[in-house]
């Protein structure tokens, strides 16, 4: 029993799926409305995170860029070194005030600067630019955790640095660390830079409570935050909301992480500084005004019925039927038989299939054709190219015969046009190939060119444009030279007088441009016109005969479908030229 196709079946199925059909797309409906709303939502919530960090790393570091600009001509000012050294050689009051107010007056340059420290190796005083506490003591609070930090760390640096300036008020200020070079019995010394902003505007530019947001660096100790992160004890490479942060390598990026309270993460990481910007917001408090309005199930449930029942009493007239007409003519094309099918009446996706299989074959109908008509005539180029071997090896072996015979009878420009004859059909052989290199072309044009002036001579003038790499490329030996010979012809024979033949090869990208050009006779406009014509059709034999050749050689190589080109005008000349991608010689070639 023949197996019942799909579209026969479906007049059968569409009423037992009524229900689903509308039930399906129903829910459909609804889940797609709410992912696209949530998602809307959550993306609006990503842009809005990304431009806050963006923002907040454009701002810091353009700070940034001033305090550690500014840091590092401080620390080789040779005048406040001079201070540096007096204070440190002889500690004094007055010493210790000439030293406070230069730094309060170079402190006073720069918006960005909150406070500078002078850290002493050999000193029990820290200077400060504060106005309250100009010198601070290293054995308690603020100096004390300075100079630790400086003898255990600071020494020698520079880098960037998140200091604890008042940890009961939750102070904490990203600081620039650069040692101040002075003697070395004097000890060492370190600027600490401070910075009056803080991250915290990175929480205020987004319209969500709740969000924490830090700097830090790549191995994750934190430079500035949010008063939530500034006491994360540990690295944040630990905090269990920036862990995947940094397992990834991206450029910016945002995930959701968490179970019980998921927040929406997102990094960023600069590429100036190598720091890297985070922000993470609970997504109850991006979802916290989401909410999806049921859509018109009633009217989704009518208009669902009502489809199905006309669809239903339409599908088998407009689908099964022409569809059936298809299938049996695609059968008779599987037995060979290439018949179009008739009285075509339907319209839509359904009439453009039955019209396409009509065209379809056609086109293999005359596919066929074509390739049968191939076959022949590759046949007959075969037969005619071992011919057109056997001629010239003849002609190659008989001009040789007849040049030795010239120099006996010392005919000496006789005997000078036959070897340079003997030479083009030389090279003309090329091994029996089609495909030659183009300095070998090139060359093939030039032994043509010497015969010529050796029969015109000083009266044509001729030049050849070439480029450096051109025996790496190869292309149809014969498809050049007849235009050469067209432009001496046509444009210098009739009149004899003195005129120049321009040969150009040139490498434009990916194609060979050819251009022969000559400021010979030329052609009326209708003439040129007429040639063009002709040289179109093979059909037609005549004029144009070596341009109907190279047009159905590069058609056929190439595939270009009008690639010729001429331009003359009468009395000033002719201009012949064309392009064909360039084929790269093969080893087998060389």
């Amino acid at each position: 029993m023949e197996k019942q196709h799909w579209f026969e079946s479906i007049r059968y199925r569409v009423p037992a799926i009524v229900g689903l059909t509308i039930l399906i797309p129903m829910l459909a409906f609804l889940f797609y409305t709410y992912q696209s709303a949530r998602e809307n939502i959550l993306e609006n919530a990503r842009h809005s995170l990304y431009t806050s960090l963006y923002g907040s790393s454009l701002l810091m570091e353009s700070s940034m860029e001033e305090v550690r600009s500014f840091s590092k001509d401080l620390s080789r000012e040779p005048d406040l070194t001079d201070k540096i050294t007096a204070y440190l050689s002889e500690p004094s009051e007055r010493a210790q005030k000439e030293l406070s107010l230069a730094l309060g007056q170079y402190a006073g340059e720069m918006r960005t600067l909150d406070q500078i420290y002078l850290v002493f190796e050999k000193s029990d005083l820290i200077l400060s630019t504060d106005f309250d506490h100009k010198t601070i003591s290293i054995k308690e609070g603020l100096g004390e955790k300075l100079y630790q930090l400086d003898q255990n760390y600071f020494s020698g640096r520079i880098e960037w640095y998140s200091l604890p300036v008042n940890e009961a008020q939750n102070d904490w200020r990203l600081a620039h660390i650069r040692p101040v070079p002075i003697p070395e019995q004097y000890g060492g010394c370190t600027m600490i830079c401070t910075l009056k902003e803080k991250l915290d505007s990175t929480a205020g530019t987004l319209d969500y409570p709740g969000v924490l947001s830090a700097v830090t660096d790549y191995q994750g100790r934190i430079l500035e935050a949010s008063w939530e992160l500034e006491h994360f004890s540990e690295n944040l490479k630990e905090h269990p909301l920036f862990q995947d942060a940094y397992q990834q390598n991206g450029n910016t990026e945002s995930y959701i992480v968490g179970d019980e309270k998921p927040c929406l993460v997102m990094y960023y990481n600069s590429v100036e500084s190598g720091w890297k910007y985070l922000g993470a917001v609970p997504l109850s408090e991006i979802l916290e005004n989401f909410s999806s309005q049921a859509p018109g199930f009633l009217l989704i449930v009518v208009l669902g019925v009502f489809s199905i029942l006309l669809g239903s009493g339409l599908l088998y007239i407009g689908v099964v039927q022409p569809l059936n007409r298809l299938m049996r003519g695609m059968k008779r094309m599987e037995e060979g038989e290439l018949a179009p099918l008739t009285n075509i009446k339907q319209k839509g996706e359904i009439g453009a299939v039955l019209h396409s299989y009509n065209r379809m074959t056609e086109k293999l109908r005359q596919l066929i054709d074509e390739v049968y008509v191939q076959q022949l005539l590759r046949k007959q180029a075969q037969l005619s190219s071992l011919q057109s071997q056997m001629d010239e090896h003849f002609l190659y072996n008989t001009i040789n015969t007849i040049y030795c015979e010239a120099c006996r009878e010392k005919a000496g420009k006789s005997a000078n046009m036959l070897i340079v004859l003997s030479q083009y059909f030389r090279l003309s052989l090329a091994k029996g190939q089609d495909m030659v290199g183009l300095d070998e072309i090139v060359e093939l044009i030039r032994c043509y060119l010497k015969i010529q002036k050796m029969r015109f001579g000083d009266a044509l003038r001729c030049r050849i444009e070439d480029f450096p790499d051109m025996n790496q490329y190869v292309a149809l030996k014969y498809l050049f030279q007849p235009i050469v010979e067209n432009a001496i012809v046509h444009g210098f024979e009739p009149s004899r007088s003195s005129h120049t033949v321009e040969i150009v090869f040139r490498k434009e990208e990916e194609f060979l441009y050819f251009e022969v050009k000559d400021d010979g006779a030329g052609m009326p406009e209708e003439t040129r016109r007429q040639l063009m014509e002709e040289s179109g059709n093979l059909k037609t034999v005549g004029n144009g005969y070596a341009l109907k050749n190279i047009r159905e050689q590069i058609r056929i190589t190439y595939g270009e479908e009008d690639p010729i080109f001429i331009e003359s005008r009468e009395g000033e000349g002719t201009k012949v030229y064309f392009r064909i991608p360039l084929k790269r010689r093969n080893d087998d070639e060389t």
